[in-house]
């Protein structure tokens, strides 16, 4: 089953940023996007391979882009965006399956 990729503009300020709301220091908002974080840094950790966290890494980490990548790795630009673009989609299907259960216990 395929995920909607979770947006680069978002999944860069989950992982590098510090604040994905613009909303003041709600510090409900504050506690969700920390719980949040820790899903997306679990499923980095437990769902992508070694060389997509590795492509995920000089991406979003390193500032590089997917040209550089692929030239450095001597692989199609196409193969490094394909692998980013399926990272993104399982730290998506993962963040809706654990948020589920994390927010739930907020209640």
């Amino acid at each position: 089953m395929r995920a909607t990729p979770i947006a680069p503009e978002c999944f860069e300020r989950l992982c590098v940023g510090d604040n994905l709301y613009d909303n003041g220091n709600d510090n409900r908002e504050e506690q969700r996007l920390s719980k949040v974080k820790k899903i997306v840094w679990r499923a980095i950790d437990s769902e992508l391979t070694p060389n997509q966290r590795e492509l995920l890494t000089e991406h979003y980490f390193n500032n590089k882009t997917m040209t550089e990548i692929a030239r450095e790795r001597g692989i199609n630009k196409s193969t490094v965006s394909r692998s980013i673009k399926s990272s993104r989609e399982k730290i998506g299907f993962a963040i809706k399956n654990y948020s589920l259960r994390l927010f739930a216990e907020e209640d």
